[in-house]
């Protein structure tokens, strides 16, 4: 093998420059944050635990996410992190009714966790309850869902090289600011918080 061959770096080693390093960084984290915290919104809001609380429960969940993504880049090759929420859908109703119902222990919990991989396949079997909320699969949010998913796949076509990779990010953005014009969107519980 001749030197340069040696000394190329394989694309997903590469050492990108520090704004491309940023801006897919951030992607990265917007990408990942919602499906990280979609789950302990809906079993915190179930429980009708206080914001305090939720607040709680997403940072065990992000800190965790955290750990993974650690682990997952210091090349630990089995480590495999992100939650699987079509999957963790089947679990969540049975989690809100467990506690709900002050029936749970830790053998139980243990048990659903164990199980949950085996509830996946059944999804297919028929309808899952859904926690109760006035606003799922309202058109409007359905209408801004259906606009980003258009603007970052027509990113993606239509673009090259940085543009395209951080394509999910500049859907992200746009979604935002469109859903700010609605009023769908505020800031102030953050401006609120401690």
């Amino acid at each position: 093998m001749s030197s340069t061959a040696l000394s190329t770096v394989h694309p997903v080693d590469e050492k990108l420059p520090a704004p491309r390093l940023i801006a897919l960084g951030l992607q990265h984290v917007l990408a990942m944050y919602a499906g990280a915290i979609a789950v302990p919104l809906i079993v915190g809001r179930a429980l009708k635990l206080s914001p305090e609380q939720v607040a709680l429960l997403i940072s065990a969940d992000l800190f965790a996410c955290g750990i993974v993504t650690l682990i997952q880049s210091l090349g630990v090759g089995w480590a495999m992190g992100g939650p699987a929420f079509l999957a963790q859908r089947t679990d969540v109703p049975k989690l809100v009714a467990m506690v709900d119902a002050a029936k749970a222990s830790v053998a139980e919990a243990a048990a659903s966790a164990a199980a949950s991989g085996a509830s996946a396949p059944m999804i297919k079997l028929g309808p899952i309850p859904m926690v109760d909320n006035p606003g799922y699969g309202a058109l409007d949010n359905m209408t801004i869902a259906a606009a980003v998913l258009v603007f970052i796949l027509l990113l993606v076509k239509y673009t090259k090289g940085f543009v395209a990779n951080i394509s999910v990010l500049l859907g992200i953005v746009g979604g935002c600011a469109v859903a700010m014009a609605m009023g769908k969107m505020s800031f102030d519980k953050v401006g609120q918080a401690h």
